[in-house]
């Protein structure tokens, strides 16, 4: 049996009913129904009950270790809603994403998701009150379009506001740029250079794999891609791809 120290054996689909769970919560407390992780022999649940007793910072550092124990920086993106992604090139988007929030924090700079560039709901989002999620509402119109909108913390200096896109070119490529956004209070009123990168969408994610493939590994349900994201995007690939947002996004911007 799995304590509730260390918690299951984590698998993909474990993380991604750890996402839900906690999402569900979460909800049902802004509704204020209180918590509904209670009575269950499930192993995941297990864990998600012991984790009411924790205060929000050390609930968000067990969670956060369980993904990246076994998923590396990748990991976290199992506990969010991918079910609308089904191409390659929204895979490697969310990839993106993820490892652009990593690779900034390495760096030492506290960023964070604070929305979609093309979100015209109105509603304010940030990965920091939404958490566990990490992707915004609006991040992508359909398969044409993908963006997102990252802030750094309040306290870290000037505060600084960044947006990111990509854009699908065919089949075969994504076409990801990024620029700062002039600041408010700033004496400048213009926008930074944006820096941008052509991502080979076959060299991250083979394009032979059909929506129904994508859509099953990313629910943790495919045998065959039993590591969900990461079996798509292999932790070699991962690797080449957090080297080009460095070198040609994050370099050009932080």
């Amino acid at each position: 049996m799995a304590s509730a120290e260390r918690g299951p054996q984590w698998t993909w689909g474990k993380l991604v009913k750890l996402g839900k769970i906690l999402r569900d919560d979460a909800s049902d407390e802004a509704a204020g129904n209180g918590s509904v992780t209670a009575g269950s022999d499930d192993d995941v649940q297990r864990f998600a009950e012991g984790l009411n007793a924790l205060s929000a910072a050390d609930k968000r550092e067990r969670v956060e270790q369980a993904c990246t124990r076994t998923f590396g920086s990748l990991g976290r993106l199992a506990l969010c809603d991918l079910g609308s992604v089904s191409r390659p090139a929204g895979v490697l988007m969310a990839a993106t994403h993820a490892l652009i929030l990593h690779e900034a924090r390495a760096r030492g700079a506290a960023l964070a998701c604070t929305g979609a560039i093309e979100d015209d709901t109105g509603d304010a989002w940030s990965s920091e009150e939404e958490w566990p999620e990490l992707l915004p509402q609006g991040w992508r119109r359909g398969d044409s379009s993908f963006s997102f909108r990252y802030s750094t913390a309040p306290g870290s200096g000037r505060r600084r506001t960044f947006v990111v896109k990509g854009v699908p070119m065919g089949a075969s490529t994504l076409l990801v740029s990024a620029m700062e956004l002039a600041d408010e209070g700033s004496s400048s009123s213009a926008d930074s250079a944006p820096a941008s990168c052509g991502l080979p969408v076959g060299d991250f994610v083979a394009t032979s794999h059909s929506a129904d493939t994508i859509r099953s590994a990313l629910a943790g349900e495919s045998g065959h891609f039993a590591d969900g994201l990461c079996g798509l995007l292999t932790r070699a690939s991962a690797v080449q791809l957090a080297g080009v947002i460095n070198r040609q996004l994050l370099d050009a911007l932080l």
